[in-house]
This record gives C-alpha cells, sequence and structure tokens, in this order.
C-alpha cells in the first residue's frame, strides 16, 4: 500500500494543477467601465459547498467580496455577483462596471471545514478601448488574456486528473482482489507459507 501512495503523491507532483480542488485562470483582464466574468471550476465532491470570491494579495489575507449559499441560486453584492452551476462543476463571477480599483490578486474559494481551497486570480483594468488610440485592436493586448485557452486548459487538467484517478482505483481494486484469492486460496488448499522465527 506505501508503494501506492508514493505513486500517487509523484503522479499528483509531475501534473501542475493538479494538487488544487480548485482551478481558473491564472491572469484575467478587462476594459475600464465594462464587465468581466471569472470562472472557476471545482471537484465533484464540492457541489453545495459554499463558493465565494475574495480580494487579497495573500491567501490569509483575502476579504470576501460575494459568496455563494451553496445552492445554483445567483447571489450579488454590489457590482459583484456570483452564480454556482453544480452540473458543469463551475463557478462563475461577474464584475460589472470595472474600475481600476478593481484590479488587483483575487481568490476563487470554497467554503468548509478546516483550511478553504482557494486559487489566485491576477485581474488587470485595461483602458477603454473607445476613449483611447493607443490600443489600436485587440491583438495588441496581453495573450495571458485568453480565456478561451484557459478554460480549454483547466478542462484538459480535469480529465488528465480524473483518467489517472480511475486508473489508479481500478489497480487498487485489482491488488486487492488478487491479495484475497490468494489468501482464500492459501487457507483452502492449506498450503500457506510462513516464516519460522
Amino acid at each position: 500500500m506505501r508503494v501506492w501512495r508514493t505513486m500517487t503523491l509523484l503522479i499528483w507532483g509531475l501534473l501542475p494543477g493538479c494538487m488544487s480542488v480548485l482551478i481558473g485562470p491564472e491572469a484575467l483582464g478587462g476594459f475600464l467601465g465594462k464587465s468581466l466574468s471569472v470562472m472557476c471550476k471545482y471537484e465533484y465532491w464540492y457541489q453545495t459547498y459554499k463558493k465565494y470570491w475574495c480580494k487579497g494579495s495573500s491567501w490569509n489575507k483575502c476579504s470576501v467580496v460575494v459568496q455563494t449559499t451553496g445552492s445554483e441560486e445567483e447571489v450579488k453584492a454590489g457590482r459583484m455577483s456570483i452564480k454556482d452551476n453544480h452540473t458543469n462543476l463551475e463557478f462563475t463571477v461577474r464584475m460589472e462596471s470595472l474600475t481600476q480599483q478593481d484590479a488587483g490578486i483575487y481568490w476563487c474559494g470554497i467554503k468548509k471545514r478546516g483550511y478553504d481551497p482557494g486559487f489566485r486570480i491576477h485581474i488587470t483594468v485595461l483602458p477603454d478601448p473607445e476613449e483611447t488610440t493607443a490600443i489600436s485592436s485587440q491583438t495588441d493586448l496581453d495573450p495571458s488574456l485568453n480565456t478561451t485557452d484557459n478554460v480549454h486548459l483547466i478542462y484538459v487538467l480535469f480529465t488528465l486528473k480524473t483518467l489517472i484517478l480511475l486508473g489508479l482505483g481500478i489497480a487498487m481494486i485489482w491488488m486487492h482482489r488478487r491479495q484475497s484469492e490468494e489468501i482464500f486460496s492459501c487457507h483452502v488448499a492449506r498450503k500457506c507459507w510462513t516464516a519460522i522465527p
């Protein structure tokens, strides 16, 4: 059994993002005065837990901005809203009428007993492209703001993690069944090997 634990920890350590039960984009940007949506994915066993969006440079100094009730009902707090989707295992935070003060480090979090899991997201607020000529086209923007690529990465990591866990589960069941068969055949055939002290 110790070998399986070591293998599991090794696999989890080699796959980026797999140590977290909660993932999302590492960075997003929105335009001044516009809205921005942030999607965070979580593991299936956290479906009915409360999810929240908080702001702070570090996880332990993060203050909650908006929080769900544990249901799929949308909750609003000022210009922020949060909505959970239990079927898709994701919750979405919407930030309306962005201001420069909205820029900074935010965290997607799940409220639970003990240590809450969280995922760090850097939000950037860019000048309104309609009011400035500095940004001539959307291709001039930072490529890290492309949410489609981030969402695809999230799905790939979840799928990969699920397949690995499924494979490990099947291997553990097979090993347990094999050990049980060996013990049973040992007792039935009375050909058990014992160590001589």
